[in-house]
């Protein structure tokens, strides 16, 4: 039985052999289409979405149509959590439970 492979799969496997097991071919650049070696790199789904994450690409803050705050707003809350402002007074002030409050805070 045939398998399909992605093409930027395979051009991992040609160039550097085969992709160990749980572990994927990510882009550094970005790009699906890309099938350049010298753009890929191999990480678990979790790199990919940290990846994701740190360029600041997907549907995070504002970009992510059931988000409660603005990016102003999880700005303003940082600020004032670092400030001393209890978890559960933001939590209020702005309309979340105080567990996004102390995520929010984390970053």
């Amino acid at each position: 039985m045939k398998k399909n492979i992605l093409a930027h799969r395979m051009s991992w496997i040609l160039t550097y052999g085969e992709v160990p097991d749980g572990m994927k071919v990510l882009h550094k650049c970005d790009n699906t289409k890309c099938v350049n070696p010298e753009h890929l790199w191999l990480g678990t789904q979790k790199d990919n979405i940290q990846d994701m994450i740190n360029k600041k690409r997907g549907l995070v803050g504002e970009k992510n149509g059931s988000s409660k705050l603005s990016d102003k707003e999880t700005e303003e809350i940082k600020i004032k959590y670092k400030a001393g402002t209890k978890a559960k007074i933001l939590a209020g002030e702005y309309g979340v439970c105080r567990q996004n409050i102390e995520r929010i805070g984390k970053f």
